[in-house]
C-alpha cells in the first residue's frame, strides 16, 4: 500500500489503522486508499498499521507494512515537510494516543517533517455517535429481515476509552434497539450487549 515517493505531491496523508491479517479485508484498505487518493489529489497517500502482530504476519507473507513511527520517518526521508495523519481507529484508545505522541515527537525536528496534523478517530464527539447510528440503521434496513438483530463486534481495549462502545450502544438503543455492540476483548463481553 505504500508507494514510491512522488514529487507531484508536496504533502502526504498517512492513513493509520490497527490492520488486518485477512487478505480480503486488506483489499478493503486498498479500496479506501484509492478513495482517499481521489478525495485528496494534492497529497500522496501512505499507510501504517499500529498492530505489531499484524505487521509481523504480513512480513512473513512478503509484504512490508510500516508502523506509524517508521512511516513518518520514511516520509521525512522522502522530503515531505507537511503530513496529515488520519486515524481509522474507532475510539481514542492506546493506538491513537501512541500516534499522537509519535507525531508530536517527530514534528519540527531538524531534517524532519515541519508540520504534522492528526485527525480524530471515528467516535470523537456526540455528533459522530449520532451520525454513525443513523448510517448503521439505514444500512441495516437494507439487508435485515423484520425481527432480525445485528451484532457489531469491536476489538476492545483496556484503555478507558473503551467506554465508547457502551456509549455507542446507548445511542443505538434510541436509534435502532435491534443493533447491539460487543467487543472481542473481555471489557464489553457479548452477554452485556443483549437485553435480559
Amino acid at each position: 500500500m505504500n508507494t514510491k515517493p512522488s514529487r507531484n505531491h508536496p504533502k502526504a496523508l498517512l492513513l493509520t489503522a490497527f490492520g488486518t491479517t485477512i487478505p480480503a479485508a486488506y483489499a478493503t484498505y486498498e479500496s479506501m486508499g484509492q478513495q482517499f487518493s481521489e478525495a485528496f489529489p494534492d497529497r500522496e497517500i501512505r499507510w501504517a498499521f499500529t498492530s505489531a502482530f499484524v505487521r509481523k504476519k504480513w512480513k512473513s507473507r512478503g509484504k512490508d507494512i510500516l508502523s506509524p513511527a517508521a512511516a513518518l520517518a520514511q516520509l521525512a526521508d522522502d522530503g515531505f515537510k507537511e503530513v496529515s495523519i488520519q486515524s481509522l481507529h474507532v475510539i481514542h484508545g492506546y493506538e491513537y494516543h501512541d500516534i499522537l505522541k509519535t507525531a508530536r515527537g517527530l514534528e519540527g525536528l531538524p531534517k524532519s517533517i515541519e508540520k504534522i496534523t492528526v485527525g480524530e478517530p471515528l467516535l470523537s464527539d456526540h455528533n459522530d455517535y449520532q451520525r454513525l447510528c443513523d448510517i448503521l440503521h439505514a444500512h441495516a434496513k437494507v439487508f435485515r429481515q423484520p425481527g432480525e438483530a445485528l451484532l457489531l463486534m469491536g476489538h476492545g481495549t483496556s484503555h478507558p476509552a473503551n467506554i465508547a462502545y457502551a456509549g455507542l450502544q446507548e445511542y443505538l438503543r434510541h436509534t435502532d434497539a435491534t443493533i447491539y455492540v460487543a467487543t472481542i476483548e473481555p471489557f464489553r463481553p457479548l452477554h452485556r450487549s443483549f437485553p435480559n
